[in-house]
């Protein structure tokens, strides 16, 4: 039994090893790489929430989620957090992971470096209204506002941010991710 399972975990490391790299080749961090595969794989609808994503990630426990002006019912969309997780709206404390919802390019403008510093390692999430969203659009309630995706990945980058992952939050939102930037190396 035992040299069954150390079998199957040589193979597991195999697997990730191999994984990992084939993400770098296709000029992705593995980290990047599983959280795609989350998104599109995980829960079968091309979506997840922040709980499905967070187990499937196997992310930590005690982890503090702040909201800056998300929509009062929110949390409702986010659904059950994982064991230990807090939500806390309007962080004035750095958190693991941010989620910032914005109408205006002048308020990301104004804010964009505020709200990076709040952000721990799990990055920065700007949430802005999707174009199609309102009665004249597709789906969800009217949300006014001026941003884009262009607009949101433009204003971060100039703010030193990296982006790497857009997702639809609901029917009303999107989100692009922004990690920190890791520091130059050294040649």
């Amino acid at each position: 039994m035992i040299r069954h399972l150390a079998r199957f975990r040589y193979e597991l490391r195999k697997f990730l090893r191999f994984s990992e790299q084939a993400a770098r080749n296709a000029g992705l961090t593995p980290q990047q790489h599983q959280l795609l595969l989350g998104v599109a794989g995980f829960t079968g609808r091309g979506w997840a929430t922040i709980s499905e994503l967070a187990e499937f990630l196997q992310e930590r426990h005690n982890a503090v989620v702040g909201l800056v002006d998300a929509p009062e019912q929110f949390e409702e969309t986010l659904g059950d957090l994982p064991a230990g997780a807090a939500l806390r709206r309007q962080p004035d404390t750095r958190c693991d992971l941010l989620l910032w919802f914005a109408t205006s390019r002048a308020d990301v403008e104004q804010r964009i470096e505020q709200m990076a510093a709040l952000a721990g390692a799990g990055g920065l999430w700007i949430i802005w209204p999707k174009q199609a969203a309102g009665p004249a659009g597709r789906a969800g309630p009217a949300v006014a506002g001026d941003l884009t995706e262009r607009t949101v990945r433009s204003v971060g980058l100039a703010a030193g941010l990296a982006d790497y992952k857009i997702a639809a939050v609901d029917a009303t939102w999107a989100g692009l991710r922004f990690p920190r930037r890791a520091p130059a190396r050294r040649q």
